[in-house]
């Protein structure tokens, strides 16, 4: 039985969370893309080439060889064709030097790129499914995508969170546990990676294993305090680990040790290795919470939740 425990639980509406962080408007640029992509054509540009169009034609070079270049003008992928037939018109012929030789280039065809218009007409010509306007595309689009972009906000500023969270709870923290807690962490990379000192040191940048050690042991009180809090969240919660969810974490953990389950239940190390559960049930939770908080609108489409 842990002698560590949370006093206090944080609250969480005491975390600095920014509006421009929950409150996001997604432009036209974002939610379009993928549909303009899909209908995007090419129609026949009548003046200069520009950037932005594709240009087809055959390279003729001194030695003799032969080759048909098909490229986009802008993209940066092949420069001394770019250089060469920027500006050019179907038909024409060019000298340019190519890659160090001398090249004829034979444009057979010189196409821009027609989008697609943004207009609630062609949207509804398009029949998607329960989509007439622009505004119900917009509102589709957030629907689908909305809480994968929570989720990667919140990937972005989890660290900040949980180090804000660490600071708002309460907690009667037993020091041999913690050192218990640090010294299960440095075996788990040495098993798993080995070398744990220089492990900590590509990682932390510390002059010393020592300094290095110093500051994982930071980071391991945070995670220690947050599978405390989440220890207590689930007990608050009633939730009690499934057979399911206790066979994943012991399967885990024999893993990582290299411990049968006869040894882990004998050697009584079911409740360490159940931590990653309860660290995990927290970060769940905190993301839950912020998730509640996020609002995504866009042009005419009013903020909608994602949770």
């Amino acid at each position: 039985m842990s002698l560590s425990k949370v006093v206090r639980m944080p609250d969480l509406t005491r975390l600095e969370i920014s509006e421009k962080q929950c409150h996001i408007t997604l432009k036209d640029d974002t939610i379009f893309q993928g549909l303009r992509d899909q209908h995007r054509q090419l129609a026949v540009q009548e003046g200069p080439a520009a950037r932005g169009d594709y240009v087809l034609a055959q390279a003729v070079s001194q030695p003799g060889g032969t080759r048909t270049v098909h490229i986009e003008l802008g993209a940066r992928r092949f420069p001394d064709y770019e250089k060469a037939l920027l500006g050019c018109r179907a038909g024409q012929a060019l000298q340019a030097t190519i890659c160090s030789e001398d090249t004829t280039l034979q444009v057979k065809s010189v196409k821009k790129v027609v989008e697609l218009p943004l207009t609630d007409e062609r949207i509804a010509a398009l029949q998607l499914p329960g989509i007439q306007t622009l505004a119900d595309y917009r509102r589709q689009y957030i629907a689908d995508h909305g809480d994968a972009l929570a989720d990667r906000i919140f990937s972005a500023i989890q660290e900040k969170l949980l180090n804000q969270l660490a600071e708002l709870m309460e907690v009667s923290l037993d020091q041999q546990e913690l050192e218990q807690f640090h010294r299960q962490q440095r075996d788990m990379i040495q098993a798993v990676s080995g070398d744990v000192d220089q492990r900590l040191m590509d990682a932390y940048g510390g002059s010393t294993p020592e300094e290095s050690d110093r500051l994982f042991f930071q980071d391991n009180r945070r995670t220690f305090l947050i599978y405390l809090w989440g220890k207590a969240l689930a007990e608050q919660d009633g939730h009690q680990m499934t057979q399911a969810e206790l066979d994943q974490v012991l399967e885990y953990y024999q893993l990582i040790h290299e411990k049968d389950k006869e040894q882990v239940l004998s050697q009584g190390l079911t409740e360490e290795a159940c931590q990653p559960f309860y660290l995990q049930y927290g970060i769940g939770a905190l993301r839950r919470y912020f998730k509640s908080l996020v609002r995504i609108s866009a042009t005419d489409v009013p903020p909608q939740r994602v949770a």
